[in-house]
């Protein structure tokens, strides 16, 4: 499983030690009264998974096809192709574990929460009247898969 923190602007994450964020520190805006809450400023590379633009927000459907039940196959697929595209499906198979850096965790909550909406607005009401609550990827999907449905 990878471990990595999000890869810098300057770095696409090829290279091993890449922070995710401009520079080293997070960037601290002299408007900003306390220092610790400049790490939610920090600007993250968009080639980075933990990147999320202005589109990414947490109503997206991510595919037109919503989980009936009976269609997870079909679901499956085109929900592992949108996430690959997104650089994001490393979240919801563990590849991408939770950064042990405290200033990335707020980047891996963002994350973690739009995915969750984004799978949760795929999945028909009918079938989401059965779902737990979860605040990370990864226990949704593992949810869903032939066995439990």
């Amino acid at each position: 499983m990878v471990h990595d923190e999000p890869p810098s602007d300057g770095d696409s994450g090829k290279k091993p030690g890449g922070d995710g964020v401009s520079g080293t520190k997070p960037t601290e805006p002299s408007n900003l009264p306390d220092p610790d809450v400049a790490v939610l400023y920090r600007r993250i590379d968009p080639s980075s998974p933990y990147y999320l633009g202005s589109n990414d927000n947490p109503d997206n459907v991510i595919s037109a096809i919503k989980l009936t039940g009976s269609n997870y196959e079909e679901w499956s697929r085109s929900l592992r192709l949108s996430l690959w595209g997104w650089r994001k499906f490393g979240f919801v198979d563990g590849t991408l574990m939770k950064p042990t850096n405290p200033d990335f965790v707020v980047d891996w909550d963002a994350v973690q929460s739009t995915l969750v909406q984004w799978i949760m607005n795929t999945i028909d009401p009918t079938q989401k009247k059965s779902i737990p609550y979860f605040e990370e990827a990864k226990p949704l999907w593992i949810c869903y898969n032939d066995d439990t449905l």
